[in-house]
């Protein structure tokens, strides 16, 4: 489960990052699914200033990849 990994990272990045979960199998959140084209679950998209700057679509690699993904945001 990479839902324990999220509230990790959701603790270290405590007031640099916001991480935020969406659940889509249940219905409530289909349009979003279809904006960001969520084909799969699990879906991970990096936001910056309401701009998408990554995503990545299944994970492998765990939360460290997912702090890679976040380390790798262009600071400016």
């Amino acid at each position: 489960m990479i839902a324990p990994a999220l509230d990790e990272l959701a603790d270290e990045y405590n007031g640099k990052v916001k991480i935020a979960k969406v659940n889509i199998e249940d219905g409530s959140n289909q349009e979003l699914a279809v904006q960001y084209r969520v084909s799969a679950i699990p879906h991970f998209i990096v936001f910056k200033n309401g701009e998408v700057v990554t995503e990545q679509r299944g994970i492998s690699g765990g939360k460290g990849r997912l702090k890679t993904m976040l380390e790798e945001i262009p600071k400016q």
